[in-house]
């Protein structure tokens, strides 16, 4: 319904917008308006981004630039605290300092959102910066892997066709567990770091050292990508989480617990990527990709709601109950990458040994089987 430079600068200046209202917002019930009209904007985001690499990549190519786009998160979490402190440094008027901060990122993302309203390309088939030499090449490569996005069209049938799938279900609880282990680092790290003993300035600090992790494991993540399979790097990582939020709760000395809650972020982070990475390649169609990293995005974000509970003084100093949250869903979603490697690993072999004669379906009508169409293979 939307091309992508109209969708993301949508959003981006939604976005902007919203947040100067929340700095001038007066009242709770305003600023509670205001902060979920942030959060509903928000969601369109990953799930866009997910779609437009899709747009412009091939399938072997679509994790290494995902991965470099999830990047973002460990970077914001390594300049965004120091960011925000700045900005809250700056009086304006009568303003108190969570109101200067949504002043000024509102007016920062509001400036770049329009700018990238006229710069964003909507599809390799129609950019003006190609010669018609690399038009050809790049619909040709790009209709072989999976179509081209410009003549993707979308109807309700299929929505809802997507939308029941139960892989994507599966995708989804993976995520969560997944998403959950990285809200409550990014949320909760202060906490459980000045239940250490450390003063609440020098837990903002600390605060950043899973990023910094999260960075260089990411780093790896990239290097890894197209030669070890999306079910082994998960199991890697999310095992890497595991261990570090068991000792960063039963490890004594608050220098050893400090490094294990930094490597939650070593584990948490690229598991993001690698994760969203997986699902949108094995979905075997534009839209279909749209619709499943939406579903799993936002199935994911519900856990959001839940491990503040275990996060509060009276669990502290070691949240063993949110150590132990996090830990279950992270097992969980090992198994289930477990058993979707096993299932995309039989249909495969099923596919090879069966060869399908679809010559009386048109390229249409075939690319609208997706990832059902007997020539397609799910990456592991």
């Amino acid at each position: 319904m939307f091309s992508p430079h109209v969708w993301f600068g949508f959003i981006g200046c939604g976005w902007s917008i919203v947040s100067l209202a929340s700095a001038f917002s007066k009242s709770g019930i305003g600023f509670i308006v205001c902060r979920s009209l942030l959060g509903a904007l928000e969601s369109g985001l990953t799930p866009g981004v997910v779609a437009y690499l899709q747009y412009w990549y091939t399938r072997s190519e679509v994790g290494f630039r995902m991965t470099l786009f999830f990047a973002a998160i460990p970077i914001g979490g390594i300049i965004g605290s120091p960011l925000a402190g700045a900005l809250a440094n700056i009086k304006v008027g009568s303003f108190l300092p969570f109101q200067s901060i949504f002043l000024f990122e509102g007016i920062i993302t509001l400036i770049i959102c329009i700018a990238a309203f006229f710069i964003i390309q909507d599809y390799p088939d129609k950019a003006t910066f190609f010669t018609p030499e690399e038009h050809e090449l790049i619909n040709r490569r790009l209709r072989i892997d999976q179509g081209v996005a410009s003549e993707s069209k979308v109807t309700r049938k299929e929505t809802i066709k997507y939308m029941l799938d139960w892989k994507v279900w599966v995708f989804a609880q993976i995520y969560f567990g997944i998403s959950n282990a990285y809200s409550i680092i990014s949320l909760f790290a202060p906490t459980m770091i000045r239940g250490l003993g450390y003063s609440g300035s020098a837990s903002t600090y600390l605060s950043i050292l899973p990023s910094i992790g999260g960075m260089f494991s990411i780093a790896i993540v990239l290097a890894l990508l197209n030669k070890v399979k999306y079910t082994y790097l998960i199991f890697i990582f999310c095992s890497i989480s595991i261990i570090a939020f068991s000792l960063a709760a039963f490890a004594s000395g608050k220098i050893i617990r400090l490094v294990y809650i930094a490597f939650v972020g070593i584990g948490t982070i690229p598991s993001i990527a690698i994760l969203i990475s997986w699902m949108s390649v094995n979905q075997g169609g534009i839209y279909k990709g749209i619709i499943s990293s939406a579903i799993v995005v936002s199935y994911a974000s519900i856990s959001g709601a839940v491990s503040p509970y275990f996060f509060v003084d009276e669990f502290g100093p070691k949240y063993i109950g949110g150590n132990a949250y996090a830990i279950g869903f992270l097992a969980l979603s090992m198994l289930l990458s477990g058993f979707m490697h096993f299932y995309f690993d039989r249909v495969n072999k099923h596919r090879d040994s069966n060869p399908v004669d679809l010559s009386h379906l048109n390229e249409a009508e075939q690319r609208m089987m997706n990832n059902d169409h007997p020539n397609f293979r799910f990456r592991l």
